[in-house]
């Protein structure tokens, strides 16, 4: 898996995690103004990995 960084039209910042097969799996549900915010929240959501399904 890995993530991509880009920036959108407006121009924010967002990520989009690829499976394996490079097939998208889960992208940001909002945009960040600094690339460095959406670098942190690309690092939140991989501590919260192993998060319990509920």
């Amino acid at each position: 898996m890995y993530f991509r960084m880009y920036q959108d039209t407006k121009p924010e910042w967002r990520w989009t995690l690829y499976a394996k097969n490079h097939e998208p799996i889960a992208c940001s549900s909002e945009g960040y103004q600094d690339r460095t915010d959406c670098f942190r929240a690309i690092q939140l959501v991989k501590e919260s990995a192993d998060a319990p399904v509920i």
